[in-house]
């Protein structure tokens, strides 16, 4: 069994300045994410789907730094196009040119962990019934929502409510949200206000990312303040 299983897509991430590719890198909240928790000295694996062809660039680090890595096939690989107006990276336009195709509950059922922690990029990418397969292991079951708000239309992305929110939200211990995700999600425009409006929906711990500021945490019942 292992410390933390996530699950999402990595990416192939086109970065862009001025309209010009400068350089293309795997990415995705799967990919980081499992990074940073091996690099905490935790035994780490990651459910993801990759193309083929994009396999061993876009996987390779995770292996090297000890994530066992477990890829179902999908025709395609998610890509963003993140585009910049300059190098110190404002105002990002992000387009998706691709999707790889959803996880299902039977790929989730072989796992085990003492955490799940769930990255969706689109909210295509994860059903209710995968939430309920992870929710059914008994474990904890950590979310960052971030997909889940993202509609993508035309090959832009577009940020909506999660419309399953009420049913999905129930299964989810560690709720993590952007600023902004946590004010389309709950309504409120104050961070705490909005931590307080989502752990309503059953998550004992919900954080909200701040950028520059740092974050806030609502750990049952009690705020924590964290500087960046």
């Amino acid at each position: 069994m292992f410390d933390v299983c996530v699950i999402g897509h990595v990416t192939k991430d086109l970065i862009c300045i001025d309209g010009k590719l400068q350089r293309e890198m795997p990415g995705g909240t799967a990919y980081y994410t499992s990074i940073a928790l091996s690099h905490l000295g935790l035994q780490v694996a990651v459910l993801t789907k990759v193309a083929r062809a994009d396999r061993e660039e876009l996987l390779c680090e995770l292996r090297s730094c000890g994530v066992t890595v477990f890829c179902r096939d999908s025709d395609a690989t998610t890509t963003f196009a993140n585009c910049y107006r300059s190098e110190h990276f404002a105002d990002r336009v992000q387009a998706v040119y691709a999707t790889a195709s959803p996880f299902s509950p039977d790929e989730v059922a072989p796992l085990d962990a003492a955490l799940f922690h769930l990255g969706p990029l689109t909210n295509r990418d994860f059903s209710l019934d995968v939430l309920r397969a992870v929710a059914r292991k008994g474990r904890l079951v950590s979310l960052d929502v971030q997909g889940f708000v993202r509609t993508v239309a035309h090959g832009a992305v577009k940020t909506t409510d999660w419309q399953d929110k009420a049913a999905g939200l129930p299964y989810i211990h560690i709720l993590k949200a952007g600023e902004e995700e946590a004010k389309v999600l709950s309504g409120e425009v104050e961070a705490k206000r909005a931590a307080l409006r989502l752990a309503a929906y059953g998550p004992a711990e919900v954080i909200v990312t701040l950028g520059s500021r740092g974050s806030v945490i609502l750990s049952r019942g009690q705020f924590f303040d964290i500087p960046a």
